[in-house]
């Protein structure tokens, strides 16, 4: 492609698409434009240079990853997007899952009637009588059988 038939001078890809010479030379450095050097001044292909009247719709341009590292990201972040979605979809299935067991423990506990006392730790079912904790014996006492 060095030698090709049309090239076009870094004044002349500017005009063409109303940018600076600067604009141009910054484009050749990222590699947004292909170009060479030829008798020490940068050459472009005339058909990389399209001005803006001609350029391809964007909807029409499919999206190329040129640097392989950045396709390696590229890859690497949609397989995470795809594992956390999985992560997700499986926890709302774990949660519809716990949920289908709570309501039916809910339905299986006995209706209790009204006032009822629910004993609850530390205290009997008889709210009149606390609850003794048991006599602690100290180590010799037990040791000692008394």
């Amino acid at each position: 492609m060095q030698d090709s038939d049309e090239v076009l001078t870094v004044p002349q890809a500017a005009s063409r698409l109303g940018v600076s010479q600067d604009a141009i030379r910054k484009r050749i450095r990222r590699g947004a434009l292909s170009a060479w050097k030829r008798d020490g001044e940068w050459v472009i292909p005339a058909e990389t240079v399209v001005s803006p009247r001609h350029a391809i719709r964007p909807e029409t341009v499919s999206l190329t990853v040129q640097d392989p590292t950045r396709e390696v990201a590229f890859v690497y972040a949609e397989r995470e997007r795809e594992r956390l979605a999985q992560d997700l979809t499986d926890a709302r299935a774990e949660n519809r899952r716990l949920l289908g067991i709570i309501e039916d423990l809910a339905r299986r506990l006995p209706e209790l009637p009204a006032g009822t006392v629910v004993p609850t730790e530390g205290t009997s079912a008889i709210a009149d009588t606390p609850v003794t904790p048991p006599v602690r014996r100290g180590w010799l006492a037990r040791l000692l059988g008394r």
